[in-house]
């Protein structure tokens, strides 16, 4: 019995799969995908590469070895106070349409639970971060913040690093600092 009978596939020269398989007249009839497979993996190729890098920035992604490296002290405390310092700023490395992104300058008091890296007299920290003037607002590619709410009590790793002004900032940056403050829950 012949091979276009029985249904057998036969590798082409290029390793593509053809279908041997009888037309409507009992001939054999070779069925190529070769085309299909290069314009699948063509989509693949450009869906991949193409789309995320037309709307992305670049981000600092630190390993924990890492952030504990670039720090000046590594942390577990409690957010005891937030203030807004009615500083206009803007975030450093960003823009969108070509206009430096807004911000405004907070401070948090924070409560020293434990000390992971740095000096262990160290009770009472002061965070200064940034915040969007308008914290409702989602900006595709923004700023990944953080925000702190003393009433809840939440617990955070930080990793901080010391500025001029003998606050502490997030070691990863002040455009991106959820990546250095990790929310650890509420006090047990």
């Amino acid at each position: 019995m012949p091979a276009a009978l029985l249904g057998f596939r036969l590798r082409g020269r290029l390793g593509c799969q053809k279908q041997v398989a009888p037309d409507h007249r009992g001939r054999s009839a070779i069925k190529n995908n070769s085309a299909m497979k290069y314009a699948s993996i063509l989509s693949i190729i450009l869906a991949v590469f193409v789309s995320p890098s037309a709307f992305s920035r670049p981000v600092a992604l630190f390993s924990y070895e890492q952030l504990v490296e670039k720090s000046d002290i590594v942390v577990i405390a409690t957010p005891t106070a937030v203030r807004d310092t009615n500083i206009t700023t803007t975030f450093p490395g960003i823009q969108q349409d070509g206009q430096p992104v807004p911000a405004t300058s907070m401070e948090a008091d924070f409560q020293v639970l434990a000390v992971l890296k740095g000096t262990k007299k160290e009770e009472k920290i002061i965070l200064h971060y940034l915040r969007s003037p308008d914290p409702n607002k989602i900006a595709v590619n923004g700023p990944m913040l953080v925000s702190f709410d003393p009433s809840e009590k939440n617990r955070y790793l930080l990793f901080l690093k010391r500025d001029e002004n003998g606050r502490y900032s997030p070691v990863n940056s002040q455009t991106d600092p959820y990546f250095s403050v990790k929310n650890l829950g509420s006090t047990p």
